[in-house]
């Protein structure tokens, strides 16, 4: 509907309005058909712009449907690629248009409130023009030189102080990204006859400069800070991709250059040879291999090698300690589809540390289900201690994080560069350890194998050898609360526990040797200190021997042991008790010390006592010693009292007055080879007499030396 005006050479076309298609128009134009080509005029308004009939070759017989929208600029690509227009007939018109559209149908994401000013003279079309897309209000111009032996097409469209997330969607399918940017730009340029050539040539530019962003905006997510210096993307015609990135990750410099695919190739549906190189804070990365964005089920391959000479320099990324020392090397190949992600000829060196395995997570994405992990990992060394330095200082008591934690227990793990955790609740694990080195000690030969399932693990086969010790047993794995639990139930067989103990850094010069030792215990804590704080340990002990020596090493009394039974509760006094015989004489042994976490630190002092009973004979001895515990370096006290002094003939091979009731007390030392009582105080009877003394083994007898 129009109101027409007609004059020779001329037609005017006011207060237009009309509907083709899905696309509506008003306004008015002039068409002048007296010059050397016709020329248009005018101002038209079309609050909607469908531009299927232009993407499909025209207008169609039948009556117009509605057509699906792209999915993405890829697919309006893909259109163009089949257009046939030919530009070199701009030069049979001329136009002077001012277009207004106020949404856009048949393209990607949302593109309204679009205004142009369209010049087109001598086959060259000039249209300056701004348009709101993605929620940026984007202003640039768009040319076309049909007049060229090879016609030319430039878009450029840039803006300043704008949002990024939509355009991260609408041109790269970026989802969850927000934030500002300074400066955006994005240009097209192209050289061809036809539409479809013109796609074919299309080079493509990006910039953007001075960004403060985030990824990982989503619901049950904690979004990445970003901040982007510069980026630069350039598609040229027909060539690779190449692009550079400037600008910190969670706080942490880097630098970014890629190489990837060509337009043409990517709309094919071909696979996308990708070359990524990074550095940040002496770390490199490194990462090749391909994308398949088209394929039946998108996802990609990429082999990656990282490097830092200091495991610190990846502190903000990782989670790690800032003032960790130790080397940092990863290599994996890293596969990824829409519900699965594996990493395969996984390599990881920190420290002394070595790892070598494969992981996979698969299920991902499923609605209201977990996804279901399988981890299998070979340890040729790991040094616990080392590990420890890597860890981050505990952070001060904070309002708790706004990221809605994924279960109540440890069964995420966390990294600061992922806005979700990987969950680990479903895992199907296998273990191997060649080597763990402990503060204290080592373990080898572990083997652990089992499945994980809404956190928990009933009891698995376990084996290891701690200390030279070779133990079996089981191991259950509790990750549901707030403190990750492991509870074990070994046996060990002919057991030395002297070397196991000086091995430990427990004790030294214990000669003790038992036919089994049956342990169960119970790890709760994230590290070994607040695992040895919380802990439990008990022990059962069945038959063997257990042989005091003098201070020159010489066999002083052996006990033949019948059981035994070690208690450690947690954070409290290990209890040790003792049931067996001395040639025949019944004996009894109570021995009490410190707390797990005070044994397991050489050079601590901690609280020692002792009690044994034998033919109705008690000796105690009380005080403080030094771990490793021995004989030597503790402040002790020593007490023996018995009813007759004759009573310990048969323990002493010798025949002593029926003297009593008696006791003997005071302080107590090891002295070169000699036992020595420095203050002491002997009762026989009613007598009471007070010295000191000491029996001495440098010569072919004991000796005893008193002065009281």
């Amino acid at each position: 509907m129009a109101t027409v005006g007609w004059s020779p050479g001329r037609l005017r076309l006011q207060d237009l309005a009309g509907r083709v298609g899905r696309s509506t128009l008003g306004g008015s134009l002039e068409l002048i058909t007296s010059g050397p080509v016709p020329r248009v005029s005018g101002a038209l308004i079309l609050p909607t712009l469908d531009l299927q009939p232009f993407l499909s070759g025209g207008a169609q017989a039948q009556a117009p449907q509605p057509a699906a929208e792209p999915a993405s600029l890829l697919d309006t690509y893909r259109e163009l690629q089949a257009q046939t227009f030919d530009l070199r007939r701009l030069a049979d018109a001329e136009a002077d248009l001012k277009l207004e559209v106020l949404q856009w149908l048949n393209l990607p994401g949302e593109v309204r409130d679009a205004s142009l000013a369209v010049q087109l003279q001598g086959g060259r079309l000039v249209a300056p023009m701004s348009v709101q897309a993605a929620g940026a209000r984007l202003q640039g111009v768009m040319a076309v030189d049909a007049s060229a032996p090879s016609p030319v097409f430039a878009l450029s469209l840039s803006t300043r102080d704008t949002p990024l997330g939509g355009l991260a969607r609408l041109l790269a399918n970026l989802r969850g990204v927000e934030g500002r940017v300074d400066h955006f730009s994005f240009g097209l340029n192209a050289r061809g006859a036809t539409v479809g050539e013109l796609a074919q040539t299309l080079a493509v530019d990006l910039a953007i400069d001075q960004g403060q962003l985030s990824y990982g905006n989503a619901p049950g997510a904690r979004p990445v800070s970003l901040r982007l210096d510069q980026l630069r993307v350039g598609l040229p015609g027909g060539k690779p991709l190449q692009a550079q990135m400037r600008g910190a990750l969670v706080g942490e410099g880097f630098e970014v250059e890629a190489r990837g695919g060509s337009l043409p190739a990517l709309a094919r549906g071909e696979s996308w040879p990708l070359e990524l190189q990074a550095r940040a804070s002496g770390a490199r990365l490194q990462a090749r291999g391909r994308v398949d964005a088209l394929a039946a089920q998108p996802g990609g391959e990429l082999r990656l090698d990282v490097e830092a000479p200091r495991a610190g320099s990846l502190a903000r990324w990782l989670g790690l300690s800032p003032q960790a020392q130790a080397p940092f090397m990863l290599g994996a190949t890293l596969s990824a589809r829409a519900d699965s992600v594996q990493l395969r000829d996984l390599s990881l060196a920190l420290g002394r540390t070595r790892v070598q395995g494969e992981f996979s997570l698969a299920g991902l994405g499923r609605p209201g289900a977990r996804p279901l992990a399988r981890l299998r990992l070979d340890l040729p060394e790991v040094d616990l201690a080392q590990l420890q330095t890597l860890a981050p200082p505990e952070p001060p008591a904070t309002p708790a994080p706004a990221r809605p934690p994924a279960s109540p227990g440890r069964t995420t793990l966390e990294l600061p560069i992922l806005p979700r955790g990987v969950d680990l609740s479903d895992t199907d694990f296998a273990l191997t350890m060649a080597r763990l080195r402990l503060p204290t000690a080592e373990v080898a030969g572990l083997r652990f194998e089992g499945r994980i399932r809404d956190g928990h693990m009933p009891a698995a086969p376990f084996a290891a050898v701690v200390a030279g010790t070779p133990f079996r047993g089981t191991a259950a794995v509790d990750l549901r609360g707030v403190v990750p639990q492991v509870a074990l139930a070994l046996q060990a067989e002919r057991v030395d526990v002297g070397e196991l103990l000086r091995r430990l850094q427990v004790a030294e010069g214990v000669d003790a040797r038992v036919e089994s030792l049956q342990l169960a215990a119970v790890l709760r804590g994230a590290t070994l200190g607040e695992a040895l704080e919380r802990s439990q340990l008990e022990a059962d002990l069945r038959g063997g021997r257990w042989t005091l020596r003098n201070p020159t090493g010489q066999p002083l009394v052996s006990v033949a042991l019948t059981r035994g039974r070690l208690e450690a509760p947690p954070g409290a006094p290990l209890a040790l008790r003792l049931d067996g015989s001395i040639d025949a004489t019944p004996v009894s042994l109570r021995l009490g010390s410190g707390r797990l976490a005070d044994l397991a630190r050489p050079g601590a002092r901690v609280p020692f006592n002792l009690a044994a009973e034998a033919a109705a004979t008690r000796l105690e001895i009380d005080g403080n010693v030094r771990v490793p515990l021995s004989q030597r370096g503790g402040e002790l006290t020593l007490r023996l009292t018995g009813p007759r002094l004759d009573s310990l003939n048969r323990l002493a091979h010798a025949d002593l007055p029926p003297w009593g009731p008696w006791v003997l007390a005071g302080r107590f030392a090891v002295a070169g080879s000699a036992y020595e009582m420095p203050s002491l105080e002997l009762r026989v009877g009613s007598s009471r007499l007070e010295g000191r003394g000491s029996l001495g083994f440098d010569g072919p007898r004991p000796r005893a030396l008193l002065a009281l």
